[in-house]
């Protein structure tokens, strides 16, 4: 019961993480462009941004990753 349990919250906890990401990659990528277009914003910003978020985001999945597996060691002890 307690490894069904673990598999629930595994299966949900890292999609939603990487959805997350891609949500704040979409988001940048679609103002970014908007502002780019209208010449509010230079390509080096928006690079810098995706930059930002992807190094935000890393430790945020690793983390994830880390407890996932701590989720699955402690319901197999």
């Amino acid at each position: 019961v307690n490894n069904v349990r673990a598999a629930k919250k595994s299966g949900l906890f890292q999609p939603i993480l990487q959805w997350v990401r891609f949500a704040g990659v979409a988001i940048i990528l679609v103002l970014g462009g908007y502002k780019l277009a209208r010449n509010e914003l230079q390509a080096g910003n928006l690079v810098t941004t995706l930059l930002y978020w992807e190094w935000f985001m890393s430790p945020a999945i690793n983390f994830g990753s880390f407890f996932n597996e701590l989720l699955v060691s402690v319901t197999g002890a």
